[in-house]
Formats: C-alpha cells, sequence, structure tokens
C-alpha cells in the first residue's frame, strides 16, 4: 500500500485508493497563490507523464506527499479528495 485517501487530522492509515501519479513537492509564492499555478503545474505533470496511447490519469488519481493543510485543501479543490502517499 503507502496510498490512502484521508481529511485533514486523520491517520493516514484509511481508506486505500490506488493512484496513478504522485506529486512529492508543489510550491507556490504566497502573493502567486488563487491564480491556477499549482492546478496548471499538475496539470502539465499529468500531460507529460502520459505515454502514447495511454490515457491521461485523471485528477482523481493524483496523490500528494505529506502535504500542508493547504496542500489538503489544494487536494480536494483540484482532485476532489486528498490522496496522500508515503515516499
Amino acid at each position: 500500500p503507502g496510498l490512502a485517501l484521508v481529511e485533514p487530522g486523520v491517520h493516514p492509515h484509511g481508506i486505500f485508493q490506488t493512484a496513478a501519479l504522485g506529486i512529492f513537492l508543489i510550491w507556490v509564492r504566497r502573493s502567486e497563490r488563487r491564480k491556477g499555478l499549482a492546478s496548471a503545474m499538475v496539470d502539465v505533470v499529468r500531460q507529460v507523464a502520459t505515454l502514447p496511447g495511454q490515457v491521461m490519469a485523471s485528477a482523481g488519481q493524483v496523490a500528494f506527499s505529506q502535504p500542508t493543510k493547504l496542500g489538503f485543501a489544494f487536494a480536494k479543490r483540484y482532485a476532489g479528495q486528498a490522496l496522500v502517499y508515503t515516499p
């Protein structure tokens, strides 16, 4: 395993789910937040990680490593859930 669907403050050994892609770290300067930059970066990673003939991973198949409180909020807005993995 190593992947879990979690909520902030909940132990990560919750509901296990498969992810197609893991984001180890993403950061946007405070003054540039809420402009869609993080979403755009993750979208590009999803596109680049797709091999020819494969279907691009959905936003819900993206997991994040050790997100902060703001990271959980981003994951929920971006993917509709917070999928977390342990590197």
